[in-house]
């Protein structure tokens, strides 16, 4: 009896299995694919008309808008399918969830269609569209390639500059280590020198001391060490 009331579709087999799942009482049944039976015809009549509105260019005027008049019958359709949906659904649980089975059939087969018919509809705004996205993509891919470009040139450029102001730094380095080296070296040999001289005058003095003792006829006795005198 239920297979009766559903018009032979190439979905309308499922739509009856949906119902028979479901267990339901057939008046129950019939009352649901009662509901839905004439959309059936419509989903059938517009599954492969949908598909054959082909728009090539911007002139097929008269295919938009044939696109536009079958996505909007095919929307009045949907949204008439899901306020019955909602009605049946009020009964029970088990009512609503073959209701939503069936909707859920009925509209995997229009919405593409009507995504179909729409794309159609609107061939020149999403072909303006894609080609404003795809003139972005490639601006979007050019800035970036340029603030990589400056990224890495500010680098190359810091690392430069790191790089000649360690040598820079090692240089000062090594030369402030080597004139404290020369520093320490020459206050070395300088006190040296002067050890050196302060010890030869001593020499020359002590010697001077003992030429004028000879002179003047001095003699001291090496024992009590007392001078004697000419």
């Amino acid at each position: 009896m239920q297979d009766d009331i559903i018009k032979k579709t190439s979905f309308g087999h499922d739509c009856s299995d949906i119902v028979k799942r479901a267990s339901l009482p057939v008046t129950s049944a019939k009352e649901i694919l009662k509901t839905f039976e004439e959309y059936f015809s419509v989903a059938e009549q517009w599954q492969n008309k949908a598909l054959s509105i082909i728009v090539h260019s911007e002139a097929d005027t008269d295919m938009m808008q044939l696109a536009r008049t079958g996505r909007l019958l095919l929307r009045s359709k949907r949204i008439e399918i899901e306020a019955r949906r909602k009605k049946l659904k009020e009964d029970s649980l088990r009512y609503g969830q073959a209701v939503d089975a069936i909707a859920k059939l009925l509209k995997s087969v229009i919405v593409p269609l009507e995504d179909h018919l729409d794309k159609q509809e609107n061939y020149v705004k999403y072909k303006k569209q894609k080609e404003a996205e795809e003139k972005m993509a490639i601006i979007r891919a050019e800035n970036e390639a340029r603030e990589k470009a400056e990224r890495d040139r500010r680098e190359k450029e810091e690392a430069e500059a790191r790089k000649k102001l360690e040598e820079e730094s090692k240089i000062l380095r090594d030369q402030l280590i080597a004139e404290k080296i020369k520093r320490e070296n020459e206050i070395k040999m300088r006190k040296k020198a002067e050890a050196n001289l302060k010890k030869q005058t001593a020499i020359v003095q002590d010697l001077e001391c003992q030429k004028q003792k000879l002179l003047s006829g001095e003699v001291r006795c090496p024992k009590c060490n007392h001078v004697f005198k000419p």
